[in-house]
């Protein structure tokens, strides 16, 4: 009997040791953005609370230039910190930004992003024309 009870009593610890791990995850979050374009990123979780973000792409952004309309694609692959659930990066090589706030549950998300003025691909003066909204969910 009292090898079945610290069988048992191991067996339990074990399964502790193995399930703490699993309390630190990463989540992959996609979306859109107002007026047009796509958000994808990733957030490590720890106990359940956003710790950090990473892998930021921002696809198809529509932007004005000084000769029309286009559409840019930037990303940023490096971490940020997230502090009570937000995050923000602002680039150093061009004019571009963006932040979020996750929710509570970690299964949503939504900020803004802006870009330019900037030139780019031969095209000059391009902007989002302000912050665009986004939303982005897991």
């Amino acid at each position: 009997m009292k090898r079945v009870i610290i069988s048992g009593c191991i067996a339990a610890i074990a399964a502790g040791l193995i399930a703490a791990p699993a309390s630190a995850a990463t989540k992959h979050f996609e979306g859109s953005i107002t007026d047009g374009g796509k958000v994808a990123f990733d957030a490590k979780f720890r106990n359940g609370k956003p710790k950090s973000a990473t892998n930021f792409f921002f696809t198809k952004v529509p932007v004005h230039c000084s000769d029309g309309d286009t559409k840019f694609n930037f990303s940023y692959t490096g971490t940020v910190p997230v502090k009570d659930r937000k995050f923000s990066y602002v680039f150093q090589s061009f004019k571009a930004s963006f932040n979020g706030t996750i929710n509570r549950k970690g299964t949503k998300a939504n900020g803004k992003v802006s870009f330019g003025p900037n030139t780019s691909s031969g095209h000059t003066n391009c902007t989002t024309g302000g912050a665009k909204d986004w939303s982005a969910s897991t």
